[in-house]
This record gives structure tokens, C-alpha cells and sequence, in this order.
């Protein structure tokens, strides 16, 4: 009977300090909703002030509100293709900021997505970035530091719709869900940034 009694106190405490084991927060591995602080610790959230457009996203599920400001930068441009033929491009830039200076920017997130300028929605599947005037690219950094980078992960779905746009107004509307997985990840600084991520919303402005 003591022996048991023993046999089961030892198995409670093995499977406390497992317990502990699993919640020691891992930069090099981390995969959660919200970015970490470096020491685990959760970061400070804002309700962002939005510069450059009616902008409503999704990070993760959640608004993404990691910072006082978010940066909106729509524009349409003329990219030569591999075919040597101009082709019209919409061009999303969407950069999350500690501070709202033009001089020092400080930019922790960066989201840029740039492909063809026709109405309705496209499918981001490895084919169709066959033109390199279709691109898409997610980064962190510390203001002036690069820190993590990402690639479009491809086992999920990803779709960019242009929903309307009004020639005489000039009033864009864009629709987006995209996944990304992380491809070099940088923890000597926070904040510690999820392996995927997902950006899900919708943009209108008025181009210029």
C-alpha cells in the first residue's frame, strides 16, 4: 500500500514538472495569436490611429492593433513584365508604425502586396505568380533592423479580390486573405512574432 502511495506521488510530480516544461515560452519556436515580448510577456495592444485610407484588418483572428498606428499606402503604377509590355499594376502597402514621423518612421510590420489592376479576385497560387510584376511579401523589423522574414504559405488558401473601383471618383475598394509561414526568424529582440500568420480585410481609398 506504501509503495503505490509513492508510486503515484512520484507520477503527480513527473507530470506537474512536464506541465512546466510545456508552458516555458520558446522565442525560437513560438506559435500563438499575438506577437510576445521577448521575455513572453503579452504586448502592449492599441486601438491604432489609421493614416491613408478606411482600413479594417485581421491578424490572426484579431484586430491587428500592435502598434499606435497604421499606415495605408494605395497606389496604381505601370510595371514592365517579362514580356517586355507595360501592364498596369494596383501596388498595397500596408506598414504597422510606433510613430507617425515621416523623418524616423519606425515600422515593426510591413505588408506589401502588388498585382494586375483588374477588377475580381484572384487566386495566389504558386502558378499564378508566374509574372514577377505579382508579388506579395510580409516582414517584421525594429525600425531600421530587419528582423523576421516570411514567404506566402501555399498550403492554405490565399485570394485578392478588387472589388470595385470607381474611374470617375478614383475610389478603390480591395478584399484580401493571405498566409504566411516564417522562413528566417530573428529573436536576439522583440517582439517575438508568430511561425504563420494570417491577414484577413478590407481596404478603400481614393487613388491618387
Amino acid at each position: 500500500m506504501k509503495l503505490s502511495f509513492f508510486f503515484l506521488f512520484f507520477l503527480m510530480i513527473t507530470a506537474l514538472i512536464a506541465c512546466k516544461k510545456d508552458d516555458v515560452f520558446d522565442p525560437k519556436v513560438y506559435e500563438g495569436e499575438y506577437p510576445r515580448n521577448i521575455d513572453g510577456s503579452q504586448i502592449t495592444t492599441y486601438t491604432p490611429q489609421i493614416i491613408g485610407g478606411d482600413i479594417q484588418i485581421k491578424y490572426n483572428g484579431h484586430d491587428w492593433n500592435h502598434t499606435p498606428y497604421i499606415y495605408s499606402n494605395i497606389f496604381s503604377a505601370n510595371l514592365i513584365d517579362e514580356n517586355n509590355v507595360s501592364k498596369s499594376v494596383i501596388i498595397v502597402k500596408l506598414m504597422a508604425m510606433t510613430t507617425n514621423n515621416k523623418i524616423n518612421d519606425c515600422i515593426l510590420e510591413n505588408l506589401v502586396i502588388s498585382l494586375p489592376f483588374e477588377v475580381g479576385r484572384s487566386s495566389l497560387t504558386k502558378d499564378f505568380f508566374s509574372s514577377y510584376i505579382k508579388k506579395i511579401s510580409y516582414a517584421t523589423s525594429n525600425c531600421d533592423a530587419n528582423k523576421d522574414d516570411y514567404a506566402l504559405d501555399f498550403s492554405k488558401s490565399n485570394w485578392f479580390e478588387i472589388k470595385s473601383y470607381n474611374e470617375v471618383s478614383k475610389e478603390l475598394q480591395v478584399e484580401f486573405d493571405v498566409n504566411f509561414i516564417i522562413t528566417k526568424r530573428n529573436v536576439d529582440y522583440g517582439p517575438v512574432y508568430p511561425g504563420h500568420v494570417n491577414f484577413k480585410g478590407t481596404c478603400k481609398t481614393i487613388l491618387k
